[in-house]
């Protein structure tokens, strides 16, 4: 389903409703994976609609995953976030109900991770060369 969304914008928001009850019928490492895999190739303005859905999916075990489409959801469209995510936070989080309020972990994608990881390793091999550069030769 997060395929005919990548591919078909007219069709694919259709099927939006049915990606949501999956995520929610799945265990959830599955959906988490799912929701990794797929959901940066949606185009984010098909998000749009379903805002309190992915916001009360932070609850859920694909919650580490929501939150990057909410992030990405912010920095593309903060107004439309807006209200959803003040009247989520006003009625779910600091209430005994929901238990604890913390957010889930920061989650990115893998390419992500690795092009991070990479330009890191880069960064320590110049400051090395730098530091033996600058030793004093003996």
């Amino acid at each position: 389903y997060l395929l005919s969304l990548q591919l078909s914008a007219t069709k694919g928001a259709n099927v939006m409703p049915r990606v949501l009850s999956l995520l929610d019928a799945l265990p959830g490492e599955t959906a988490a994976r799912v929701l990794g895999e797929h959901a940066d190739a949606v185009p984010l303005w098909q998000w749009l609609p379903w805002l309190p859905q992915l916001l009360r999916g932070l609850r859920k075990g694909y919650g580490a995953q929501a939150q990057h489409v909410l992030l990405r959801l912010a920095r593309s469209y903060p107004q439309p976030l807006y209200y959803p995510l003040r009247a989520y936070s006003q009625s779910h989080l600091g209430t005994s109900a929901v238990g604890d309020a913390s957010p889930p972990a920061l989650w990115k994608p893998p390419a992500q991770e690795r092009a991070e990881k990479e330009a890191e390793a880069r960064a320590d091999e110049q400051r090395a060369a730098a530091a033996s550069a600058s030793a004093p030769a003996a």
